[in-house]
């Protein structure tokens, strides 16, 4: 008999799922996944017999049956996220001649900042009021920061500790992702495996109702490639009209 080796390459997909049928709406690419795994549990009941004096299992009944699904992503897209952080993508529009009122710090002397809301902010003018008497000057009352749009008062400048600051300014469309405002995180999940052995005996596996698990361990600051786990449940699916539940894999053989 041969041997079927296997060693994995291939492309995750995920789609959100029809409530009704439990069909995927349509796949998308999650991006370069160095680790997929799936792995089968069984809770099992086990009666001992006390007749022999051996105390051997005479008996074993499965009580449950359950299967997690783990994935490590290196593509940190904003749709990535968002199934991380049980959450949505968000459009934000951008904005012409917006006024902010912002009160300024305290303390000028300790070189605080303040956000004014946007980012990508162009055209900044600062003043004193909405129609200003005194209109601040850049680098001797203020600073800015456009890329982030946080603004710093220069202490010994115009603008006064506490005082509200009229900021207007452009800002330019971006995107965006916010987190929990889902209750649960449920996906159809599809993996194209590509058997790097010989090219032979490539593999598909669907995973009809995977419940994802907010993500944890997400890394902001590191030295080396970031990644995020997102790890979860193989839920069962009694919307599936096959023999399985759960998931299945198909033998793709060129």
């Amino acid at each position: 008999m041969a041997n079927n080796y296997y060693s994995g390459q291939g492309s995750v997909y995920v789609s959100e799922r029809d409530t009704a049928s439990g069909a995927p709406l349509g796949f998308l690419a999650v991006g370069n996944v160095p680790e997929l795994e799936i792995s089968i549990e069984v809770t099992k009941f086990e009666h001992k017999e006390s007749e022999s004096g051996n105390r051997a299992i005479d008996l074993s009944i499965v009580q449950e049956k359950k299967g997690t699904f783990r994935m490590l992503v290196e593509n940190i897209s904003l749709d990535n996220l968002a199934l991380g952080f049980w959450g949505h993508t968000v459009e934000i529009a951008a904005e012409v001649a917006k006024e902010v009122q912002i009160t300024a710090p305290l303390d000028l002397a300790m070189g605080m900042s303040v956000p004014i809301g946007a980012v990508n902010v162009s055209n900044v003018s600062v003043g004193d009021a909405s129609t200003p008497i005194t209109t601040y000057v850049i680098g001797v009352d203020y600073t800015i920061d456009e890329k982030y749009g946080m603004i710093t008062p220069i202490d010994g400048g115009a603008i006064i500790g506490g005082q509200t600051m009229f900021i207007d300014y452009d800002s330019a469309a971006t995107k965006g992702v916010v987190a929990f405002t889902e209750n649960s995180m449920e996906r159809y999940v599809r993996f194209e495996g590509l058997n790097t052995i010989d090219g032979t005996k490539d593999v598909l596996i669907n995973m009809f109702r995977v419940q994802l698990d907010p993500l944890t361990g997400y890394q902001l600051i590191n030295e080396e490639l970031a990644q995020m786990e997102l790890t979860g449940s193989l839920l069962y699916d009694s919307k599936q009209s096959g023999d399985s539940k759960f998931f299945e894999q198909v033998e793709v053989s060129k």
